[in-house]
């Protein structure tokens, strides 16, 4: 990072450099173009009897270089035309050769190390293959754009492309205008971090490194190496602790690890809850050893929630309504831990609901209580949102105050903010708090409702801005769904040509094609897709919804 900003503040040099050398010339131009005026007029009036012209003087120097330089035959001109359109100065050119071109020889294998090397497209380490411009991004001006156009052999590469774009553009992530779109971007590479999958964002990323996100030490050396500007995560708890890390060691804007840790180990959380007065259920810390603690259940009183302290997505989560349900809960907290202790809590009966927020430089940005919809599993899991959420103005406040009473216990900052609630005898509880945006559509429910984007908002503050939360449009009704699988099976058929086509549907994708294995629905990751829609209100988006899910055709062959 230290080489990147050093350049950043070398380019800066240089620009002001610039700007005062410019401003010298400017000035020293209109000192010669004042004394040429005033020569021009003195002898555009030549003295009596003197001749009106003279001829040119050739010096002996002038001569003598000319002599040496060698002679070459003059290009054949087009005639200077006398009329009023502008003359040719140059040959006509065959623009028919324009529309046909070879592959491009390939001559970058070579190791290459520079503090600027992002600007070339190339890694700061290692041999440079062509393979390697399979997942990268050709960033410049407009002109830039032909090379989408021939065939230059890298035929996975992405080319992005944008008005007047410059040096100042790409060091500075300067919003300017995509030359093909029209819209207002700030250009930056995009590197994804994960583990081998089924996920959407690798085809969006300019590179995809195959990485265990939740390794320190391993995020943190991909860090280095790509001299990346910011970490991003959104959607998932196991590897913000790996984010804090980095932010830490690399001085970059986000939580803390400490912070991270505590609102990642829901053990750590629930402690930080109950020192903080943060109003949430009873629990109880328990050993991994200890597998069959039916002494703990009966102290806290049937039913009860078996909790992974390390998961997300629901993984790990289950309710116990007797001493018959233990065993099976027990081995999906083992299935879905790396830690050696989890969590017995109380189960409260009430409504579940969330809240997306932002807290920047210690201020919370924003509160957006949400909806759910829930699905009974192994415990109450989310399967759509919506917002707003009428549930009236004192439980809201009361919401609020909670949810500022767990992000002060925590001591999380420049993080999005995912809050599990649950509203029992009109008192809302803290279930769990995520230093990250919310996962299942929540984060495109927060843009829709606020009327700007907020992935953007997160990265920017990643990056080191401050980004403004106002709102910029009135408040948008929006509901969520989630496709769901009733049956573990492969599916054969996905028909979307049903649908009848509605502006109101914003989305309506799949995570998963013909041919692929899914998971009967039990927790979130199991989704087969998602359906998003706006309404003038959350009844008439989620009627919009229904209607459209039910003429999606989904055929799974059970295993």
């Amino acid at each position: 990072m230290s080489d990147f900003y050093t350049y950043r503040n070398e380019v800066a040099g240089k620009k002001r450099k610039r700007s005062l050398m410019l401003a010298l010339l400017i000035v020293l131009a209109a000192a010669c173009a004042g004394v040429g005026w005033f020569w021009m007029q003195r002898d555009a009036q030549p003295a009596e009897g003197e001749a009106a012209a003279a001829e040119p003087v050739s010096t002996s120097e002038s001569t003598e270089a000319e002599s040496e330089a060698p002679v070459e035959a003059a290009a054949p001109a087009e005639p200077v035309s006398t009329g009023d359109a502008p003359a040719r100065i140059v040959q006509a050119v065959d623009t028919a050769v324009w529309d046909t071109s070879t592959a491009v020889e390939q001559t970058i294998d070579t190791e290459y190390l520079n503090t600027d090397h992002r600007m070339v497209a190339v890694p700061m380490l290692g041999t440079v293959t062509s393979s390697y411009f399979d997942t990268v991004t050709f960033a410049g001006d407009s002109i830039a754009s032909g090379l989408g156009i021939y065939d230059t052999g890298y035929k996975n590469a992405h080319y992005a492309t944008y008005v007047s774009a410059g040096v100042q553009t790409f060091v500075n992530n300067v919003s300017v205008k995509n030359a093909v779109t029209g819209a207002t971007e700030t250009p930056m590479e995009t590197i994804v971090a994960s583990i081998p999958g089924n996920y959407p964002g690798f085809a969006l990323a300019d590179k995809v490194v195959y990485e265990n996100t939740v390794d320190k030490e391993a995020m943190l050396a991909l860090a280095k190496a790509e001299q990346v500007a910011g970490v991003c995560v959104c959607g998932t708890d196991v590897c913000v602790p790996a984010q804090g890390y980095v932010c830490d060691q690399l001085g970059l804007k986000g939580p803390s690890e400490a912070a991270a840790e505590r609102a990642q180990d829901k053990a750590l959380m629930k402690a930080a809850f109950e020192k903080g007065g943060v109003r949430t259920a009873r629990f109880i810390h328990v050993d991994m050893d200890n597998a069959n603690p039916v002494d703990v259940c009966q102290e806290i009183g049937y039913p009860v929630i078996f909790k992974s302290v390390d998961s997300s997505g629901s993984r790990g989560i289950t309710r116990v309504n007797g001493p018959e349900d233990i065993a099976y809960a027990y081995e999906q907290v083992k299935e879905n831990t790396h830690a050696d202790h989890y969590l017995i809590e109380e189960f409260l009966m009430g409504e579940e609901f969330g809240a997306q927020a932002f807290v920047l430089d210690g201020e919370v940005q924003f509160i957006l209580p949400h909806g759910d919809y829930v699905f009974q599993g192994d415990t109450g899991v989310p399967i759509g949102h919506f917002a707003p959420y009428d549930m009236g103005a004192d439980i809201v406040a009361d919401a609020e105050e909670q949810l500022r009473r767990a992000v002060k216990s925590l001591e999380v900052d420049n993080c999005a903010i995912n809050a599990d609630f649950i509203l029992c005898k009109g008192k809302t509880y803290v279930l769990e708090i995520g230093a990250r945006a919310g996962a299942t559509c929540l984060v495109e429910m927060t843009s829709l409702y606020y009327g700007y984007d907020y992935y953007e908002k997160i990265i920017q503050c990643n990056l080191g801005e401050k980004p403004d939360f106002t709102p910029q449009a009135a408040p948008q009704p929006n509901a969520e769904m989630l496709f769901q699988a009733p049956v573990t099976g492969k599916i054969t058929e996905i028909d979307l040509s049903g649908v009848t086509p509605d502006p109101h549907i914003i989305n309506l994708s799949m995570d998963y094609q013909v041919g692929d294995a899914v998971r009967q629905f039990r927790k979130g990751p199991d989704r087969i897709g998602q359906i998003i829609a706006i309404g003038d209100s959350v009844s008439q988006a989620k009627e919009r919804i229904d209607r459209a899910m039910a003429q999606v055709k989904i055929t799974i062959d059970p295993e």
